[in-house]
């Protein structure tokens, strides 16, 4: 099992705020904390999930985090690289003009052998 954070921290006030990312295809959401906001998981085919976080009007330096916890097999092969969920991004709207944040980078694991 394995969590990570994604946290929206605007620096002005913003409209309309969601989240969006998911799973990779061999990991599934076990558990997910919002701060704030509302969240739901959509399961995609049988191997991803798709989860859709909306914050709604945030004020500048407000912030909100969310927390998920995910699991899955390990390959068994030394040394492999396993991404751990898809990238992901923000919408939202700035002074009446709808945005999206650039796509998060994925988060990676190594299997190790000892």
């Amino acid at each position: 099992m394995w969590t990570f954070q994604i946290a929206i921290c605007p620096g002005q006030n913003l409209t309309n705020v969601s989240a969006q990312g998911g799973t990779d295809n061999w990991t599934m959401v076990t558990s997910t904390a919002p701060s704030g906001g509302s969240l739901t998981v959509t399961k995609l085919n049988k191997n991803n999930e798709v989860l859709t976080w909306k914050l709604g009007n945030m004020s500048k330096a407000s912030g909100q985090t969310l927390n998920v916890t995910l699991s899955g097999m390990v390959s068994s092969h030394c040394g492999t690289v396993q991404t751990l969920n898809g990238p992901w991004s923000a919408l939202y709207t700035l002074n009446g003009t709808k945005m999206q944040s650039p796509y998060t980078n994925q988060i990676a694991i190594t299997s190790m052998c000892n």
